[in-house]
């Protein structure tokens, strides 16, 4: 859910990085509900602020927090919650409805400052390496040494953008510039570079991504307790995180959209879709299709995991056949919108009325908040938010674990501009919310099963900065197309350079360090350098391939030679036995007819006894011997299969020969 007041500032200071890294560790101290997480901080404003026996005062509490921690404007229900906990801890004083102090908090205060100095330190080190990177490649950048408070405001800025924080003007983080483009391309460089090694400075900014997703919740789901389970909640999913959900985006993003999945089944969440939504993900990647065959007409996103695997349109086609058959494999349901009507006949009436959004208004306040490409997104956005509207009937909602329906986006833009138009300031649960809110507030009831969700979207918003922005792949086309001018550059070689901005966006943005300015600057020998390099890592993977497949089915044969060999030496010992045994069984046959006709001849019963004893002494003879013949079976039994073996080894070298 989103903060109550949806009012943040520009965090120009390091308060904030301080005390989410604070939270952080406070989190993995207790792990209690979300309250419980902020008292800390309510009760080392209190010290601070008021004295013994004075009345505590929500607005210099809440003014403190924002001023000093970071908290800014925090709602006053959440305060209100936090004070009527400390009566109970012998600290406040509750009287005609007002709190007031009760003992002295020096010494909490004096802890809590030794806490923050400890995460003040942790933070100013990753300022001062994050620092040291940027100005280590200030030639490849601006020229000019960065200082660390520079530094800190563009980290800070980098996490609001990827939606860390809550906003006070939003559309300012729509108006991104090349040049904070261009920064946070190297800071993602940098969080990349400390998570590969394992740093002690990857898990301080860890910490500060922790705190930051707890101060999320926090703000807007003070009452959320772990144990509470959902309860006839469904979660319709909007278009890109489909994308993301059917393994189609980046490694990252698709990662982290799995794992929202898991947790959401895990809690007897349903997960659906409204048709237009499956319709959009249909056209997306028929787009895709029609781009592969119309290469110079290209631009905007793509689809990474066509990308990386250099789908033809054949192979594209064969996914938008069997496109449903993704969502059934994901059990996500693909549902009509609902109507306002209530009987269903069409028809609607006065008390249909609450249940209705204003939709014209809506899409007016979106299209004059948000950046669409085209009406049929704004209007399926708006249809979406809609009918979340119309299946709670209008009703609010305080908790989310029963707010009946949820629309789940991976636009946290679109979320802020939604509550702004709702007008709502209450701690009603909202129509929409992100995924990496929803995911959060998951996480905080599973934290130990899915620990590594806050590392996992961390990564992810690293990598998704590394990317070519819009403008980025705008302008290499651009240059292209330049180059088609150029005798050398045929069309099947300028289509080959074109494909690059995304099958090799991670050496092109490297190349131009990030920065759309030094698109002008990119040779044709450097686009053939990396056609080159793209060509030779193609064939590269292509013979691992073939020598894992060659490696796969020499084992296999060995396998299947083996379990031959096996099979006839088992068929000639059962042979060879059976032989023994009718050997041994005529054998005593013959003896006991034999004795049979003496004793009809002669009609007398020491003829019988002999017959008896003659018996038990071919048995007693055959036994012993028979082990014998056993062994002389298992030996005759292995020189065979070592002759069957050797054949099969010719046979086998044969084939691999060929």
């Amino acid at each position: 859910m989103l903060q109550l007041s949806r009012k943040d500032v520009y965090m120009d200071n390091q308060n904030a990085l301080t005390s989410t890294a604070m939270l952080a560790a406070i989190w993995e101290y207790e792990q209690k509900d979300t309250l419980e997480l902020i008292l800390p901080f309510v009760t080392y404003s209190i010290g601070k602020v008021i004295s013994v026996g004075n009345r505590v005062d929500i607005t210099s509490i809440a003014a403190y927090l924002s001023a000093n921690l970071g908290f800014y404007d925090i709602p006053h229900s959440v305060l209100q919650k936090a004070f009527k906990r400390l009566p109970k801890r012998k600290i406040l004083e509750r009287k005609n409805r007002e709190f007031f102090l009760k003992i002295d908090l020096s010494e909490n205060c004096r802890m809590i400052d030794q806490q923050l100095q400890r995460a003040q330190k942790d933070t100013d080190e990753v300022i001062k390496v994050m620092t040291e990177y940027l100005n280590q490649r200030k030639e490849r950048l601006f020229k000019k040494d960065f200082s660390a408070k520079e530094i800190r405001n563009h980290f800070i800025k980098f996490l609001e953008t990827k939606g860390y924080f809550v906003y006070e003007k939003i559309e300012k983080l729509q108006e991104i510039s090349a040049c904070e483009n261009t920064i946070y391309y190297h800071i993602a460089q940098f969080i990349i570079a400390e998570y590969h090694k394992k740093s002690i400075v990857f898990s301080y900014i860890e910490n500060i991504v922790k705190g930051l997703l707890l101060s999320r919740v926090i703000y807007g789901y003070v009452d959320v307790t772990y144990n509470e389970k959902f309860k006839d909640v469904c979660v319709y999913v909007d278009t890109t995180l489909l994308l993301c959900i059917f393994a189609f985006k980046s490694d990252e993003q698709n990662t982290a959209a799995s794992q929202l999945v898991e947790i959401l089944l895990n809690n007897n969440i349903s997960i659906k879709c409204f048709k237009h939504n499956y319709d959009e993900v249909y056209k997306i990647i028929e787009a895709y299709k029609y781009s592969i065959l119309n290469s110079s007409n290209r631009h905007g996103q793509t689809i990474e995991y066509f990308d990386k695997f250099e789908y033809s349109a054949n192979d594209v086609e064969r996914v938008l056949h069997n496109l449903e058959d993704y969502f059934k494999e994901k059990s996500i349901e693909i549902v009509d919108t609902p109507t306002l009507s209530s009987d269903g006949s069409g028809t609607i009436d006065e008390n249909d009325f609450p249940k209705a959004i204003g939709e014209i208004e809506l899409k007016e306040h979106l299209s004059q908040k948000v950046f669409y490409k085209n009406d049929m997104a704004i209007s399926n956005d708006v249809e979406s938010i809609s009918a979340i509207h119309i299946l709670r009937q209008g009703k609010t909602f305080k908790k989310i674990e029963k707010c009946k329906a949820l629309f789940v986006t991976t636009n946290h833009f679109l979320v802020d501009v939604v509550q702004r138009f709702l007008n709502d300031t209450s701690d009603s649960v909202p129509l929409l919310i992100s995924d990496l809110e929803l995911t959060s507030l998951l996480w905080l009831k599973n934290p130990k099963r899915f620990s590594d969700f806050p590392t996992l979207k961390l990564i992810e918003s690293a990598r998704i900065s590394l990317d070519p922005t819009e403008q980025i792949r705008t302008e290499f086309i651009k240059k292209i197309e330049q180059f088609k001018n150029e005798p050398t550059v045929t069309e099947e070689r300028a289509s080959a350079y074109r494909q690059l901005i995304y099958t090799e966006k991670e050496k092109l943005m490297e190349l131009i360090d990030g920065r759309p300015e030094n698109i002008s600057n990119i040779q044709l020998a450097d686009l053939e350098d990396i056609s080159r390099q793209h060509y030779n890592s193609q064939l590269n993977d292509e013979n691992k391939r073939l020598k894992q497949q060659i490696e796969e089915r020499e084992r296999k044969i060995r396998i299947e030679s083996k379990e031959k060999v096996e099979y006839i030496g088992e068929i000639i010992v059962k042979i060879l036995k059976f032989s023994a045994w009718l050997f041994f069984a005529a054998m005593l046959i013959i003896s006991i007819k034999t004795l049979y006709t003496q004793w009809k001849e002669n009609s007398n019963y020491n003829a019988i006894i002999l017959l008896g004893v003659t018996v038990l002494g071919l048995i007693d003879a055959i036994i012993p011997r028979y082990r014998r013949v056993n062994k002389l079976i298992t030996i005759l039994a292995n020189k065979c299969k070592m002759r069957v073996a050797k054949k099969e080894q010719e046979r086998i070298r044969k084939i691999l020969e060929s």
